[in-house]
């Protein structure tokens, strides 16, 4: 959605990477060649750079990782878009950023939260199994 598609199908390209995309900029390098290979043109590069630096507030070095650019690209993509005033700037960002809350609220993480209950007892379950056995055998090796 912050690189200017609607929210319908920003929430449909987040609801089918959010199992296959991890956070940081390997995850956001891989949304944004999705991006890029769905909408016509391949994408505004410099939409997408200053995305990353001043909507999600990224250093340089990870936005131009997440851009599989050079450090030197991602500043030329930053001067090639147009001058804005700072309020204006500001209030675009402030836009942004909520749309974007509302989209992850919307799709957010779909495991059911009884599923995910299960799979926290289970683990806690085999964590104390495991600690148990290797008492026992510590008291049979020690005893």
């Amino acid at each position: 959605m912050a690189l200017g598609e609607s929210p319908s199908d920003a929430a449909v390209a987040a609801a089918r990477l959010s199992r296959r995309v991890m956070d940081g900029p390997r995850g956001e390098q891989l949304a944004i060649i999705e991006h890029r290979e769905r909408v016509a043109g391949g994408g505004d590069r410099t939409q997408e750079a200053w995305v990353l630096r001043r909507v999600l507030g990224w250093g340089e070095r990870d936005a131009a990782r997440a851009l599989d650019c050079s450090r030197t690209a991602l500043r030329l993509h930053l001067q090639a878009r147009p001058v804005v005033d700072v309020a204006e700037e500001n209030r675009r960002i402030a836009e942004i950023r909520a749309r974007m809350a509302e989209v992850r609220m919307q799709t957010g993480d779909h495991r059911d939260p009884a599923t995910a209950g299960r799979r926290r007892v289970l683990r806690t379950a085999v964590v104390v199994v495991a600690i148990l056995t290797a008492l026992a055998a510590a008291t049979r090796v020690l005893g």
